[in-house]
């Protein structure tokens, strides 16, 4: 039960982290863009 629990637990753990560095990596995209001029 607890190996269980764990695998759960590094599960949610890796979902938050790549949903942050997604935003992270779009956020620094966005950026980039923005120096460029292509955003509006």
């Amino acid at each position: 039960m607890r190996h269980n629990n764990d695998l759960v637990f590094w599960i949610t753990q890796a979902r938050v982290f790549g949903n942050f560095s997604a935003k992270f990596l779009n956020l620094r995209d966005f950026e980039r863009d923005l120096r460029k001029g292509r955003v509006n």
